[in-house]
């Protein structure tokens, strides 16, 4: 990236209209980060209420956010007899973990794939394993 900076009247205009620009989009998507929280707090208030405090995790992505409760031991059980994980793996515990909606945690890993990961690595937290050991064994 250069750091040009215009040399006549009409360039600082273009140039000032593309930085007021920039600026509007960043305070927007800081915005939209803020609502996106609040309403991830606010879910994750109500899933701790429902299941207990500590019972309960919410992974905040970039585009969206997901909440998860202890597996129950058969699901764990099932993952964990699994050497090597796939997606479908991952998918699998996941599901019986949701407190999201279905249909919104399968929107996000639309926009947002990678986010099965760390959202696995919730759901097996709450059920006692460190995320890092899980991740190492993801890594094989």
């Amino acid at each position: 990236m250069t750091d040009s900076k215009p040399n006549n009247e009409e360039e600082l205009s273009e140039f000032d209209k593309l930085k007021l620009e920039l600026e509007q989009s960043a305070e927007e998507l800081r915005d939209e980060a803020k609502d996106l929280e609040l309403r991830m707090m606010r879910e994750t208030v109500a899933a701790q209420r429902a299941h207990g405090a500590g019972d309960v995790k919410a992974i905040l992505g970039r585009r969206g956010y997901v909440i998860v409760k202890t597996p129950k031991q058969p699901t764990f059980r099932k993952f964990s007899d699994v050497d090597n994980h796939s997606s479908e793996d991952l998918i699998a515990l996941i599901k019986p973990c949701l407190v999201t909606d279905r249909t919104a945690f399968e929107k996000l890993l639309d926009v947002e794939p990678g986010i099965l990961v760390p959202v696995a690595g919730a759901c097996l937290e709450l059920a006692g394993i460190k995320s890092a050991d899980f991740l190492a064994k993801l890594k094989g």
